[in-house]
């Protein structure tokens, strides 16, 4: 369901409804103590990242001094006298239509943070897309540096390959000539609060806020040798060595907390729970064949995604409602190349949806699948069903919808992921993203191996995002 912010959001009946295990009060404390010392451990993390942070900072000022106040007398040049190249992307022909899950990152200003590049959730555009905008291919060494919105003034330094990719109009690109300036020390130059006070007080009072390239170029610094610059240069790269290590410490310990969430909640962490079992009036097929015509009526009201919705998009759809809600649609998934699926239960299911005049499929022209096509006694039949569901309705249509604006190939790589992560809890493990992605991508078939492991990773981001973190409930998937 959509709030007023247009955000996602899980309605207010859902929690007011739920059946919760509840455990006794001594049980209780014994959860919170435990879920308190990781999330102090969390915490810990996250002040010596802010502190490795300020370290880099007072390095600068200490070799350079500050950068508004050049106290040290370093020479003033502008941006432009030292850079080969000031430019900004722009937005494919298409917009969001072209984003992809996978191919040529595509970097937006929510991807440049304060001296680092967060590409863990990059869009990607296709190689015939980034070749229609070789303007803005990127160059390893190129400083990015947000120029409109909230974002404005932000700045890091791009270290991948050549040509290897692209931005959008939000985020210039600044080019240092290495021989002059190195680009770590401009992007930290710029990032420093004094220089971003006085960069950002030209538009103050502006109706928008906004750099334009004439402004980029005026930009003045403070440039002291190259020597110089080499020394801070090699002391950023061991700073960022290590905070690297702390990144990784900080994924695994919210992994330790995520993990020992889930546990408590399922009466894992602690053996003293109520159980409340759910019956439905429905068999397994029927309510399958409502899961269907749910994700079905929820494509056609956004008729922009509509011709997303295929057989094999449903069946993934269905898989993780199944699993997450522990629902028994009477399927026995398999690892499939199209992901987890039961294709000769979902040939009943929808054979079943044909003859009760619910819903029908039809080839898709000049195209490989099938699409689905509600009629005219799905909606009596929904009402069913959602008497049946209760209260898991509205998690339900919250799953759906979540969905809904995916192609096919990217709920492939989502319920794979999804699958992969609940089989290893259900094996009685406790796995690292590194082992999800191994599970999903190397031990599921081989077509998976053609879709980069960022994909995979990217989808276990998504999923801890929206909630859906598996809870090793349901059935596991055959081999």
């Amino acid at each position: 369901m959509t709030g007023t912010a247009g955000q996602q959001r899980v309605p207010k009946g859902v929690f007011d409804r739920l059946n919760i295990p509840l455990p006794s009060l001594p049980i209780q404390k014994q959860i919170a103590s435990i879920l308190e010392k990781a999330d102090a451990a969390r915490e810990k993390r996250r002040q010596a990242n802010e502190l490795t942070e300020q370290f880099l900072q007072s390095a600068f000022l200490e070799m350079f001094g500050d950068p508004v106040t050049n106290p040290k007398g370093w020479g003033l040049v502008a941006v432009s006298e030292i850079s080969s190249h000031i430019s900004s992307g722009s937005t494919p022909l298409g917009g969001e239509s072209t984003y992809l899950f996978a191919g040529i990152d595509f970097i937006r200003s929510q991807n440049v943070l304060m001296n680092r590049l967060d590409l863990i959730n990059v869009t990607h555009i296709s190689t015939q897309v980034h070749n229609s905008m070789k303007r803005t291919w990127l160059k390893s060494g190129d400083v990015l540096l947000n120029i409109t919105g909230a974002s404005i003034g932000r700045v890091a330094s791009y270290e991948g390959p050549d040509d290897g990719a692209n931005v959008n109009q939000h985020v210039c690109i600044i080019r240092p000539m290495q021989s002059v300036v190195l680009p770590e020390y401009l992007s930290f130059l710029i990032s420093m609060p004094s220089y971003q006070s006085k960069i950002l007080s030209r538009n103050s009072g502006a109706t928008r806020q906004a750099f334009n390239f004439s402004q980029v170029r005026s930009f003045r610094i403070a440039l002291p040798p190259l020597a110089e610059q080499k020394k801070f240069s090699a002391l950023v790269e061991k700073v960022e060595s290590l905070r690297a290590k702390q990144r990784e410490s900080e994924k695994e310990l919210d992994n330790l907390f995520n993990t020992l969430m889930q546990k408590a909640f399922n009466g894992e962490l602690v053996k003293e729970t109520i159980a409340v079992p759910r019956r439905f009036k429905l068999s397994p097929t029927d309510i399958h064949v409502g899961l269907l015509g749910k994700i079905i009526m929820a494509h056609e009201a956004r008729p922009e995604h509509k011709s997303t919705l295929g057989h094999v998009k449903g069946e993934k759809i269905c898989h993780v409602i199944e699993n997450f809600l522990d629902i028994d649609l009477g399927r026995v998934p398999k690892r499939m190349a199209a992901g987890p699926a039961d294709f000769p239960h979902l040939l009943k299911v929808e054979s079943r949806a044909d003859k009760t005049g619910r819903f029908q499929t039809r080839r898709r022209e000049g195209a490989e699948g099938r699409l689905y096509i509600g009629k005219k006694n799905l909606g009596l039949f929904l009402q069913d069903l959602s008497a049946d569901l209760g209260d898991l309705e509205e998690e339900v249509d919250r799953i759906i919808s979540l969905f809904v604006p995916m192609k096919t190939d990217r709920a492939e790589v989502v319920a794979t992921v999804y699958a992969a992560w609940n089989d290893l809890l259900l094996d009685g493990k406790n796995p690292t993203d590194d082992e999800i992605v191994t599970e999903a991508r190397e031990n599921w078939t081989p077509e998976k191996l053609r879709i980069p492991a960022e994909s995979f990773q990217k989808s276990i981001e998504w999923l801890r995002r929206n909630g859906l973190v598996p809870r090793g409930k349901g059935k596991h998937t055959g081999r």
